[in-house]
């Protein structure tokens, strides 16, 4: 028994939340095949007539491994898309960090695998290491002979001369420098990357999580003169939420013109920019029929 759900209709691959593929999942079933409830829904998955997906979709239980792989089996998801999914449960799983980035990586890998874009394979490669966005500005340095050896000591925290031979290997590859025989000297292939929304999705994630743990490394790496850390902790309207969001867009595309195409650079900083809610009063999440 399974659902035979059409791949190119609901795609494991755009998703990161498993609980949101899943409710998604449960919201196609119910469009084709009426009348139909959460526990019609379990039942072809093979748990039975109970409120157990109800649960799953809802935060409420944990989803485990055994019973994703009845899932998967159930769907039925074959190969990349099977390996994919069970890997989006075990990062939601994860103990710590760790673990969570040693699973992360495996799902950017598996998805890299099954793109067929060029750019689309690119920037997930770009992404997939927090330092080769730094390298690939630490060629635009002024003093930018660079030997892995060097290399690896500018960046910080520092690299190993592996890490930064894989850096320069991979950006090379991917087109995003090259290597100016006559100057000696690396060069970026362009000033900007436009991020797709396909990158946004994935490899970002992965990203800004190892940008936020190098920002709080920095509270006690870095004397204040060489850093500028600040929030604010403050109450507004939810209609407000929007367009405060679009004001931090707006400074971010400002600073990027003011300061991307600077000349003599001998510095490269990292600016982590974060909004998230603490606190609601307004009710949300999905309906629960």
């Amino acid at each position: 028994r399974n659902l035979l759900m059409p791949m190119s209709e609901i795609d494991s691959f755009d998703y990161l939340n498993v609980t949101q593929y899943l409710g998604d999942l449960y919201k196609q079933r119910k469009q084709t095949k009426k009348p139909y409830s959460y526990e019609l829904f379990c039942d072809e998955l093979g748990f039975g007539k109970t409120s157990y997906m109800h649960q799953i979709i809802f935060q409420k239980r944990t989803l485990t491994d055994k019973a994703a792989r009845r899932i998967a089996a159930a769907i039925p998801l074959r190969k990349q898309h099977r390996a994919y999914f069970l890997a989006m449960v075990e990062w939601r799983n994860a103990k710590n960090i760790k673990q969570q980035e040693e699973v992360f990586g495996e799902m950017i890998r598996i998805r890299s695998e099954a793109v067929t874009d060029p750019e689309q394979k690119a920037q997930l490669q770009y992404f997939g290491k927090w330092y080769y966005p730094v390298v690939r500005e630490v060629v635009r340095l002024r003093d930018s002979h660079l030997d892995p050896a060097r290399l690896a000591k500018i960046v910080q925290p520092n690299l190993t001369k592996e890490e930064a031979e894989d850096a320069l290997t991979v950006l090379q590859q991917a087109g995003f420098i090259k290597y100016d025989g006559r100057s000696k000297k690396w060069k970026q292939n362009q000033p900007v990357i436009t991020v797709t929304s396909f990158t946004r999705n994935l490899a970002l994630v992965g990203f800004h999580q190892k940008m936020i743990d190098l920002g709080k490394q920095s509270l006690l790496h870095h004397p204040a003169s060489k850093r500028d850390i600040s929030s604010l902790t403050f109450a507004i309207r939810h209609d407000q939420f929007e367009s405060l969001k679009q004001r931090i867009e707006a400074f971010r595309a400002e600073v990027l013109k003011d300061y991307s195409l600077a000349e003599k650079t001998d510095l490269v900083v990292q600016m982590n920019l974060q909004l998230f809610q603490v606190a609601s009063t307004v009710e949300g999440g999905d309906d629960e029929e």
